[in-house]
């Protein structure tokens, strides 16, 4: 197939997924869109007939994609003679394209095809003795959220269209794996849940692939997606994407890369968090004895509140640098052994480091982070690496240290950053900016009960975690008429709204249950997520006679 790129016209993308070929031209007019794609075309069907393929026109479909309103006019564009059919729609790789990118064709698609993976859903959600509410969330995840999430690089470009469709899905979803009522709102439904809404979930798809396509594609090549991607993460978070390193390899490790030799004697004998006198002993007695005619350096990396830093110290070497602060401190830790590695010395090399991963990455044989396979490829041969406990007293470790330390107020080390650290940057980033959108709201009953977006423990018993996660988001059949307008239901004591916090704290028609459990008459201590606490509520409720009427 590699003879079809050749010998296209300028201004002309071809794609090829198996045996199937999209052509896209692009241009000012749409008769010199159609004298360019007609020209395609016929190369296209040239190369075919010499290679033994047959191209079909009636097969094929022309579709024009503009913002105006105009009708396509002209000569039809033929293979063979034969005229290619025009439609409004073209589905290419599962991917329903419309003529003006609204992509509303492949939502209400997406949308009515979803019912049959729901019920796989519905049919793990029945009543259970036991609770697997995580489970059922991953295949959620793996069932669901990928159909909706499916051709984000490019649907992206409706986000708005996108997530007025779908998210109605997505939030049904996580009402039916809860065992919520519909009247449920939906931001509650993803809080008692643990979950993030579909619009920072659909953020941070998009900024994933973003970040996984800026790594393995050349810069400029994955532009327009950046674009998208950073547009949607200023909306949220007012923070673009930062510049990804580029790994040195794909894959299994470089089978060309130096043999770094790995110092095992204080791991074997020590554990970390160590700080005895013998083990200081041991490293000097260890460095004396081995290796005295090497020379000896010493690294380490630190994150602090001013950020990012990385230090190297050794024979007449002091380096202090800082990193981007997207960066991890083992990314810091990674950066101090390339930099200890890869500057000459008169002398073999021992790196003296505290950070046991990185050591277990550099055996690993898939390494992924670009400065663990910088340390492979470029550390010169025989380069020895041996681990120590980090805060032990070592001298040269201190110093390293201290080095790192200071490490925020020096040079700049890079201004690019690992794909890994940039999307646990980006979760981080979501994450916090939900939690402060969550802490603002003020219309939520469950915010009484729930100041965090993090998940809860959750029950062991099925029925116990739908009773309680109905009490929490403050929709249950004893608070919430469904006949009608949905209102609240009145209590035929009291006279009020009977709402949650109401039967459970305040009616007198329960008081005695109430004080025999000890159940507080504040509602986020009744609902907390304290074991003793949940077990007093559920006897509570039992004790009342409301546990099947929840």
């Amino acid at each position: 197939m590699d003879g079809v790129f050749e010998d296209l016209p300028s201004g002309v993308q071809i794609f090829v997924y198996a045996d199937d070929i999209v052509i896209v031209v692009s241009g000012p007019t749409a008769p010199a869109i159609r004298r360019k794609a007609q020209a395609a075309m016929s190369r296209v069907a040239k190369w075919a007939a010499s290679v033994g393929f047959t191209m079909s026109a009636p097969k094929s479909v022309r579709c024009h994609i503009c913002a105006s309103n105009h009708r396509v006019k002209g000569p039809p564009i033929t293979i063979n003679n034969q005229p290619i059919p025009i439609r409004k729609t073209v589905r290419i790789l599962g991917v329903t394209v419309d003529r003006k990118l609204s992509f509303k064709q492949h939502f209400d698609g997406v949308k009515a095809s979803y019912q049959s993976r729901l019920n796989l859903v519905k049919s793990l959600s029945s009543s259970h003795r036991s609770n697997n509410r995580k489970i059922r969330f991953r295949v959620a995840a793996a069932t669901i959220d990928s159909r909706l999430l499916y051709g984000l690089e490019i649907t992206s470009l409706a986000v708005d269209n996108l997530i007025n469709t779908l998210s109605p899905v997505y939030n049904r979803c996580i009402r039916t794996i809860s065992g919520l009522l519909p009247s449920t709102p939906a931001d509650a439904a993803c809080v008692e849940a643990g979950l993030p809404p579909f619009r920072y979930r659909i953020v941070s798809a998009l900024c994933c692939k973003a970040v996984a396509i800026s790594e393995c594609t050349a810069r400029g090549a994955a532009t327009c997606l950046q674009e998208q991607a950073n547009n949607l993460l200023h909306s949220i978070a007012d923070v673009t994407l930062p510049q990804i390193t580029k790994p040195h390899w794909f894959g299994e490790r470089d089978w060309r890369g130096s043999k770094l030799i790995f110092e095992n004697d204080i791991k074997n004998s020590f554990r970390a968090g160590d700080n005895s006198v013998q083990l200081r002993q041991s490293v000097a007695e260890l460095l004396r004895s081995k290796y005295d005619n090497h020379q000896r350096r010493y690294t380490d990396g630190s994150l602090s509140s001013q950020g990012i830093g990385m230090g190297v110290s050794g024979q007449n070497l002091e380096i202090s640098m800082n990193l981007p602060d997207q960066c991890s401190v083992f990314s810091a830790e990674a950066a101090a052994i390339l930099v200890a590695a890869t500057t000459p010395a008169n002398q073999p090399i021992v790196i003296v480091t505290d950070s046991a991963s990185c050591i277990s990455a550099l055996q690993s044989e898939r390494p992924r982070h670009p400065w663990i396979q910088g340390i492979i490829k470029c550390a010169p041969p025989g380069v020895i690496l041996l681990w120590v406990p980090g805060h032990c007293g070592i001298p040269g470790n201190e110093t390293a240290d201290h080095l790192a330390g200071s490490g925020p107020s020096g040079d700049r080390y890079t201004r690019t950053v690992p794909s890994q650290d940039a999307k646990r940057w980006i979760q981080s980033v979501l994450h916090e900016n939900w939690q402060k959108e969550w802490s603002q709201s003020s219309r939520s009953y469950l915010r009484k009960v729930k100041q965090s977006i993090d998940s809860w423990t959750d029950l062991k018993s099925m029925r116990d975690q739908t009773i309680i996660s109905r009490l929490r988001t403050g929709h249950s059949r004893m608070s919430h008429d469904f006949g009608g307008a949905r209102f609240h239901r009145t209590c035929e004591i009291c006279g009020i709204d009977n709402s949650v916090e109401h039967f459970i704290c305040v009616c007198p028609a329960y008081e005695g249950p109430r004080q025999l459990y000890g159940i507080s008459s504040s509602i986020r201590e009744a609902l907390g997520d304290e074991p003793s606490t949940l077990a007093a509520l559920l006897c509570f409720i039992k004790d009342a006679g409301l546990y099947f009427k929840i």
